[in-house]
């Protein structure tokens, strides 16, 4: 997110008095790298090119706002096609399936948009019920991940959990409530 982007979430936050004042903050070593985002062309580009298993991933990730824990995880009986919404309930970590997810807000129905339900019905095989059967996420790093990258041109340094940050950024700038965007991505604060 860049500087002046991130100023005027933290007067948002003031103004709305959602926080105080303007509160010291520590980060990591790792965080104070800024992560690079795409835009929704970008997006909507990397989706239409996509073969259907990849462009599943990258719209659950881009357009939902899924962790890619949770996005291996996903069962047919979590996406309700009438309601346009995806049940996040498990998540997927470090090889085992986890019936709870990262926080306690990760657990909800998350709205989804269109494009991302119709690849679901693309994707999905009826036998097993889940969506990836029998993918560990760790399959899609390594050549899936590099093939995404020097296709579309991605920044230096663009990871699967700045396709995630990418939707929360996309949101932001189509004028998005904060407060909402924090919900969406099931941020413990904003």
């Amino acid at each position: 997110m860049s500087p002046d982007i991130y100023n005027r979430v933290l007067l948002y936050a003031v103004r709305q008095e959602i926080l105080a004042n303007f509160p010291r903050m520590s980060f990591k070593r790792d965080d104070k790298i800024e992560r690079p985002v795409i835009d929704k062309d970008k997006l909507f580009e990397m989706l239409r090119g996509l073969d259907p298993y990849r462009g599943l991933v990258v719209g659950l990730m881009g357009r939902a706002g899924l962790r890619i824990g949770e996005v291996y995880v996903l069962k047919i009986e979590d996406v309700n096609f009438d309601q346009r919404t995806i049940f996040i309930r498990r998540r997927q970590y470090r090889g085992k399936i986890e019936n709870y997810t990262k926080t306690k807000t990760s657990y909800c129905n998350l709205p989804v948009y269109d494009e991302v339900l119709h690849l679901v019905r693309r994707f999905f095989t009826w036998e097993s019920g889940w969506i990836f059967s029998g993918i560990n996420y760790h399959s899609f790093y390594g050549e899936n991940w590099r093939y995404i990258c020097k296709k579309y041109d991605l920044p230096e340094g663009f990871t699967t959990q700045c396709l995630r940050h990418s939707f929360g950024y996309i949101l932001l700038k189509d004028g998005i409530n904060i407060k909402a965007i924090q919900r969406l991505m099931r941020h413990k604060n904003i």
